[in-house]
């Protein structure tokens, strides 16, 4: 113990004068040399994050950043992800890594073998530490990553988030219609109760009990009105660079959106070229199913506007 000691505040020391004298190349290198001592250079990252990449001036330290796809419904973002690994993987230029930021946390903790970490977090943990889980994916990797989520943005006290802008590239937000989202749930679940309550954000702790991965934190993903106002607030999209896709564009209008989306990357700093042929050749592959709204009753269509948010509604045209 007493050794280790030694060891820890030596490093502080060391990494201190780089942060003080901004070698950041040299601060990256020296993390990524200790994950042989996964505790120690866990609890130096984690010492890191907090006294110096909560702060814009320290962005300079991230050699990749994290592109987030977003939406209520994660399966929603299959299509766009889809894409984004098709092109990219033709695109050679740019190589990029993609995984829901539950797996890529999971593997990440899975490959340090940190002892006694809890296989669940709780959600005061990501409140907490979510910066620091983020910057221990991105260490694991040194190419651009594009993580998936379903959770809502949130801001808590001492300047915590759920993303931060000096690790985040760029969101995409798909939103869908919860109409959509209702029935599609009711007919898999047979059940209107159970889609009235994946809107209201009442089973998300069933998924996350679910314990999917050796190592699972918990995503708050609320209510669908809290979710989609938390990454549709003006400050968050200026803030992070977010770009709103409505689901159906996916199907309505595929070619434009997809250029649209990489035309958004491409202005939030991702160097590369935009190649029409390949979106083409994905589209032509990869048609998308347009979406289905079963039959509700009046009694179902009066419960469900009684429970979502009226602006959002009018403001995007969903309807049944």
């Amino acid at each position: 113990m007493f050794l280790n000691k030694i060891k820890f505040n030596y490093n502080i020391k060391l990494i201190d004068d780089y942060f003080l004298e901004k070698k950041y190349d040299e601060i990256y290198k020296h993390l990524v040399s200790l994950k042989k001592q996964p505790d120690l250079f866990f609890k130096l990252l984690s010492y890191v994050s907090d006294k110096y990449l909560s702060h814009p001036i320290h962005h300079p330290f991230y050699k990749n950043k994290i592109v987030w796809v977003i939406s209520y419904d994660l399966d929603d973002t299959n299509y766009v992800n889809k894409f984004l690994n098709f092109y990219f993987l033709e695109n050679q230029k740019l190589e990029i890594i993609h995984d829901s930021f539950s797996k890529a946390f999971s593997d990440a903790i899975e490959e340090l073998k940190i002892k006694d970490f809890p296989s669940e977090l709780s959600f005061d943990d990501m409140v907490n530490k979510s910066h620091l889980y983020q910057n221990l994916v991105l260490l694991k990797n040194d190419k651009n990553i594009f993580l998936s989520t379903c959770a809502a943005f949130f801001e808590a006290r001492n300047n915590r988030f759920y993303i931060y802008p000096q690790n985040t590239l760029a969101y995409i937000l798909i939103l869908r219609n919860p109409f959509q989202i209702y029935t599609k749930y009711k007919k898999e679940n047979n059940s209107s109760q159970e889609a009235l309550n994946f809107l209201n954000g009442y089973k998300e702790n069933d998924l996350n009990k679910k314990n999917l991965f050796k190592y699972n934190l918990l995503e708050n993903k609320e209510s669908w009105n809290i979710n989609s106002k938390s990454w549709l607030d003006e400050n968050v999209l200026n803030t992070y660079r977010g770009k709103i896709f409505q689901y159906d564009d996916f199907y309505n209008n595929t070619e434009e959106t997809l250029v649209e989306i990489l035309f958004h990357l491409k202005q939030s700093g991702l160097d590369f070229e935009i190649d029409y042929d390949l979106i083409s050749r994905f589209i032509e592959n990869n048609i998308m199913e347009k979406s289905e709204l079963i039959e509700v009753s009046k009694n179902e269509e009066k419960i469900l506007k009684s429970h979502l948010d009226q602006n959002l509604i009018n403001d995007y045209k969903f309807s049944l």
